[in-house]
């Protein structure tokens, strides 16, 4: 049964507004914009407003260099000039609305694609269970964690391309299956989406394919309509980058996928961050071919047809990323990083099991919830926005005191100084609060001419992941004269380590220290 599409029924406010105070609640765990998924675009955003700071540093000048990421980064930028906010206050909120409002956003498109398939009383009464199973992944790490394959979470509460790409084409389906408003608003969502982050965009579209193609008759247009509102701005952005790509295949997966992200993009170490990968990829596959097979018993072609085409999505994604970055290596693959498709994983195949319960289920009368006036949602909205804002942090003021002596060290050195430390976070906080360079850090270049000297600072001072040695045990292995040849060769001012790094520095005197930590001026090396 392929059904008409629906508007959205009053009884599932009440839902909206319990998972918008889930969304809240999610934020409200790390009220802040100052984490990883948010840093690495920190440097341009400084660097665009100020000219002047971070000019010797590596990672600032990457970021400069046209890339993937300047339409997310431009996209800051303008709303951060037109508002005259500054752009944390400008990541801030766009993290807060996005994350209130994500929980509502995934339970819609749950809800609108299994109406396709399942009638409106029926879908009443699943709808608490839906909303139940969404606020539980929202709220628990170690469940996505669980279910993550190559760390693709099924829910990331974090500020970053693919997550706003993914936020705005889910609204554009929203839209689309409850008929909110006309087909250019659809549209332009997804190509919002797809400017912002093609790759994610094109998956979203992977996702929402295996529910329309049922019905492919009267959705071809639309089919098409999603393709080429993804295909456009990514072919723009490919033809903009074309000059930028200088790598060949071995170098780029070698640097790009082996050094750098490995539980990512390399099947066999997928269990970096999840040692039980596999038997969640097995289980989610499964669980798959139970509405297959009840859809055949069925003769239900909408879930056969439906379910068939999202497992076999699901299996080809982490298939092709195994075959063409281990067998037969393609650069093509490994920019496109099939394996991100299997955060969409858990819900389509609750979708389909949606769609199974809808045949499984009696239809018969459903008792009258309560209904909650849209404009009691919309002021529940704001309100939690509002108190959202109350939270808002400060990074430039470190909360510990050891650290604000740092940094109080740190902004009485040139501007130009280059700086480098045992700790990723701290490499991260000397540049932005700092407002030093740093010789090199985990946040990896987006434009791919910087991509193999990124790749030889990081492992001249923290090795290589294919050595299989800690960063930090490779860190405090090196030795003063280690530290001198690292200086003369990329330029290295200060260095900060723990006390109790290495004997082979207690002939040396600090600049500073404090607490554990001390830094030494390269230049007093006298070797």
């Amino acid at each position: 049964m392929y059904q008409k599409r629906h508007s959205i029924p009053r009884e599932i406010n009440i839902y909206l507004s319990f998972l918008c105070f889930i969304g809240f609640l999610s934020f409200f765990q790390n009220p802040t914009a100052y984490t990883w998924a948010e840093q690495d675009m920190m440097p341009f955003l400084m660097k665009i407003f100020n000219e002047n700071l971070l000019v010797e540093d590596f990672f600032t000048q990457a970021s400069m260099i046209k890339n993937p990421r300047w339409v997310y980064g431009y996209l800051i930028v303008g709303i951060s000039t037109v508002t005259s906010l500054h752009w944390y206050t400008v990541l801030y909120f766009l993290k807060l609305i996005m994350l209130i409002l994500y929980p509502a956003i995934i339970f819609l498109v749950l809800c609108g694609l299994s109406l396709k398939g399942v009638s409106r009383n029926k879908m009443i009464r699943i709808m608490p269970f839906i909303a139940l199973i969404v606020a539980i992944f929202v709220l628990s790490k170690d469940l996505n964690q669980f279910f993550a394959i190559g760390s693709w979470r099924p829910f990331n509460a974090s500020l970053y391309p693919a997550n706003l790409s993914m936020f705005f084409c889910f609204t554009g389906i929203i839209i689309k299956e409850f008929r909110i408003s006309g087909q250019w608003a659809f549209l332009g969502l997804f190509i919002i989406g797809a400017l912002i982050h093609p790759v994610m965009a094109l998956f979203v579209a992977g996702f929402y394919l295996p529910f329309l193609l049922p019905g492919w008759k009267k959705e071809l247009k639309t089919i098409f309509k999603i393709i080429a509102a993804i295909l456009i701005p990514g072919l723009l952005i490919s033809l903009f980058l074309k000059d930028a790509s200088n790598m060949d295949t071995s170098q780029f997966i070698q640097y790009y996928i082996f050094e750098r992200h490995p539980w990512h993009y390399h099947v066999p170490d997928y269990k970096q961050y999840n040692p039980m990968w596999l038997w969640t990829f097995t289980g989610i596959s499964v669980m798959y071919l139970i509405p297959i097979f009840y859809g055949i018993k069925k003769r239900s072609k909408y879930l056969v047809i439906s379910t068939a085409t999202a497992m076999i999505f699901f299996i080809t994604a982490v298939t092709l990323q195994f075959i063409f970055i281990d067998i037969i290596p393609l650069k093509f693959i490994a920019y496109l990083g099939p394996s991100r498709y299997t955060t969409f994983g858990l819900w389509s195949v609750l979708v389909c099991w949606i769609l199974m319960l809808g045949l499984l289920i009696k239809e018969k009368p459903v008792s009258p919830l309560p209904v909650m006036p849209y404009k009691a949602l919309l002021l529940l909205i704001f309100s939690l926005i509002i108190s959202g804002a109350s939270l808002m942090d400060d990074p430039w003021q470190p909360p510990s005191l050891t650290k604000r002596n740092l940094f109080s060290f740190v902004h009485n050195t040139p501007r130009e100084s280059v700086f480098l430390t045992y700790s990723q976070a701290l490499n991260t906080d000397m540049r932005i609060i700092g407002k030093r360079n740093v010789l090199i850090s985990k946040e990896f270049p987006f434009a791919e001419s910087r991509i193999k000297e990124h790749a030889e600072r990081y492992t001249a001072v923290y090795g290589s992941r294919l050595n299989r040695i800690s960063e930090i045990q490779y860190f405090r292995s090196l030795k003063p004269e280690d530290w001198k040849n690292i200086a003369e060769q990329y330029g290295l001012d200060f260095l900060l380590i723990e006390k109790d790094y290495s004997d082979s520095f207690n002939s040396l005197t600090p600049v500073w220290e404090e607490g554990d930590w001390q830094i030494f001026a390269l230049k007093d090396f006298k070797l």
